[in-house]
């Protein structure tokens, strides 16, 4: 994670909107972010038994502590009596926020009811309670289907991009190496061309930072005149700068 991220979002606090879709193999990610931001984590599970893994962390936080060979026998929970975060600050939903409004088939774990994405989000920015006229927005997501299906992972980023949002930290557990495997290295390059920066990755899991440079919007996509319209923009633009010298860089 960013180093010192309570420096990024001091001004928000509370307020900062994390929204975590799917379950890691431990809470201590998203319990980790919440406690440093001091803000809710916005949960949404898929299935009922990621729903009862939430509940499990809610009444830990609550007890305090765990009972004898709780942590050993469910790893998700290791750790999380020491995290200082209310248990109200942990809101769990099982809608997910998606293209369209219906329910996906997730195998095991049943059939997932779907929202619009700028619908769920909305509603939990209502929940937030943001300041006065301040549009709906993410500040942090985190998106790791891995326990359903790791292909979700990128079709419900792509759900929440296209709906307009762009958080300033996207964190996306991939169900397959961008590098090698179709459709993530489509979808890895779509967001970074989106202006996203890769940070840093630890296997799959890529953290990525906006940075607010799309070169999407910096072309026409109408232009016949060219193979592709980035290069050509990107191109020109070499040429009028002229070649680089020790004076103009």
């Amino acid at each position: 994670m960013i180093d010192k991220i309570w420096c990024t979002f001091a001004q928000k606090g509370i307020r900062t909107v994390f929204l975590s879709v799917g379950t890691s193999a431990s809470a201590l990610a998203d319990l980790d972010i919440a406690e440093s931001i001091g803000c809710p984590v916005n949960i949404i599970t898929l299935g009922g038994s990621e729903k009862a893994q939430w509940d499990a962390v809610v009444a830990v936080l609550k007890a305090r502590k765990q009972s004898e060979g709780e942590a050993e026998a469910t790893p998700f929970l290791a750790g999380v009596e020491e995290k200082w975060i209310l248990p109200k600050n942990i809101r769990a939903s099982s809608v997910l926020p998606w293209a369209t409004k219906g329910s996906i088939d997730c195998g095991e774990a049943g059939t997932i009811p779907t929202e619009k994405a700028d619908t769920v989000i909305t509603d939990i920015c209502k929940q937030m309670r943001l300041k006065e006229g301040e549009p709906p927005r993410i500040d942090i997501l985190k998106v790791d289907t891995s326990a359903v299906d790791g292909e979700l992972a990128g079709k419900v980023a792509f759900s929440i991009l296209e709906a307009g949002f762009r958080p300033a930290i996207l964190l996306i557990n991939w169900g397959g190496y961008p590098d090698k495997t179709a459709p993530y290295h489509i979808e890895a390059g779509t967001i970074q061309m989106m202006g996203y920066k890769l940070v840093e990755k630890v296997d799959k899991k890529f953290l990525y930072c906006y940075t607010d440079m799309n070169l999407f919007e910096c072309c026409s996509w109408e232009d016949t005149t060219c193979d592709n319209p980035i290069i050509k923009e990107l191109t020109s633009n070499i040429r009028q700068r002229g070649p680089v010298s020790a004076d103009n860089l």
